[in-house]
């Protein structure tokens, strides 16, 4: 009977062990948030058409001044949820490219397509994804090459990392494209703007300028940290004097001056996103604000600016940590209404991505909004802060907010959408930006 009794104990504890093996197997292990960087060349070769400036024809490459990139971040959640971010130095993107990049991120990872979003430094100073120049075609499929290196490059130095949001200002760095003279008429630069001719002297912004730049950090302690800045900055970059060399020669502009100058001092990975900013300009009509007339001046724009974000990120209590938490998504296609006589193929219609990732958060436009309107998203927001990506996903245009109709401005009379647009957008944004927050 001693036996029998030892043999039933033994039972019951090889069964209590395999139950305990079985539960533990059946736990799904929390990781924990994870953050990756990749950076790859993506300049072009001589021959091909540079985009912007309405696309001119005949503008072709004729070297190199400063190297173009393609830059991407892998963030991966506790839950094994994975969201991509690229960014390269053109000046946009359009549907097709977003959908080919998503495409091909899906078959080599299986990262849901609406995890995936692709934007541009708004670069005037890069090669034209639009043109059907022979080289064009073939320097499109060295980009796509370029970005799934850089994506590939991100996935494979993922580390764990801890999320920091800071912010600092620029002092007369962001510029309007039209002026208040002292008589209440308005001036600026740009085809068909509303300009009366005054001797009345200049006064103000058309509209208050948002100097502010945010910043995100992902600190990582075996590996060198991330930096995202994200500036409400210039619409587009500077226009070079035509008669120059520089004119047609590719360059990352500024965005790329400020990024290599904030990586040396403070030994990061740097991230440029454009935020909203249709209605900034390049230099000041205003006594005692800069002036922009070459490219001296438009480099010395990305040093003062890296002096801003190396300031700011040397500074104790800049920055604070925020709950890294899970990813969120929400991608929605927009049915807006066109203006008269412009027509817009069902698949470019404005696609919105709305992004959290536990208290930070972050949104994507297929249009270039006025800094006004991301203005207002930002002090609206119930996150500890939003990331704006302008032209990302899609390429629709200008969308001027309510109060610009009024002045005719070139932004109004060449957007593709009607009135009221820029608001509902931003609405949308917000209202899925509390669904997120109110779900937590």
């Amino acid at each position: 009977m001693k036996g029998k009794h030892i043999a039933i104990l033994l039972g019951i504890l090889l069964g209590v062990s395999a139950l305990a093996l079985l539960t533990a197997g059946c736990k799904t292990e929390k990781k924990q948030f994870q953050a990756g960087f990749g950076k790859v060349e993506i300049s072009p070769d001589e021959g091909v058409e540079l985009g912007s400036y309405g696309n001119e024809s005949e503008r072709q490459c004729r070297g190199v001044w400063t190297s173009l990139y393609a830059l991407a971040l892998a963030l991966t959640d506790e839950n094994d949820e994975t969201l991509i971010i690229v960014i390269t130095d053109l000046s946009w993107g359009n549907v097709s490219m977003n959908r080919q990049v998503r495409a091909k991120v899906k078959a080599a990872y299986g990262i849901p397509e609406d995890h995936v979003l692709v934007g541009g430094t708004h670069n005037h100073n890069a090669p034209s994804p639009a043109s059907n120049n022979p080289k064009n075609v073939e320097y499109m499929q060295q980009w796509y090459d370029g970005v799934m290196k850089a994506i590939d490059k991100a996935m494979k130095d993922r580390k764990p990392a801890s999320i920091k949001v800071g912010r600092t200002e620029t002092e007369n760095l962001v510029f309007s494209r039209r002026y208040v003279r002292e008589d209440g008429n308005y001036v600026g630069g740009g085809p068909n703007t509303y300009n009366v001719q005054s001797n009345s002297p200049i006064v103000a912004h058309e509209s208050e300028a948002d100097e502010e730049i945010q910043m995100v950090r992902f600190a990582r302690e075996d590996a060198k940290d991330i930096l995202i800045a994200q500036w409400q900055s210039h619409a587009c970059n500077i226009n070079a004097d035509r008669d120059k060399d520089f004119h047609y020669m590719v360059s990352a502009e500024w965005p790329g001056v400020m990024r290599e100058a904030v990586e040396e001092a403070l030994d990061v990975h740097c991230m440029y996103m454009q935020g909203a900013a249709g209605n900034m300009g390049c230099h000041s009509r205003i006594e005692g604000e800069m002036a922009v007339e070459d490219e001296e001046d438009f480099f010395a724009i990305g040093e003062l600016l890296a002096d801003y974000v190396i300031i700011a990120n040397e500074a104790d209590g800049t920055f604070k940590n925020v709950n890294s938490g899970v990813i969120k998504t929400k991608q929605y296609q927009m049915s807006v209404t066109t203006r008269e006589g412009v027509n817009v193929e069902g698949d470019q219609r404005p696609e919105m991505n709305t992004v959290a990732i536990g208290d930070l958060s972050l949104v994507t436009l297929p249009v270039e909004l006025f800094d006004t309107s991301g203005k207002w998203l930002k002090d609206n927001t119930p996150y500890a802060m939003t990331l704006i990506m302008d032209y990302a996903c899609g390429n629709g245009g200008y969308q001027a907010p309510d109060w610009a109709y009024p002045h005719q401005c070139y932004e109004v009379l060449n957007g593709i959408y009607v009135e009221g647009t820029a608001e509902k957008m931003m609405q949308y944004h917000l209202d899925t930006l509390k669904e997120f927050y109110e779900a937590k």
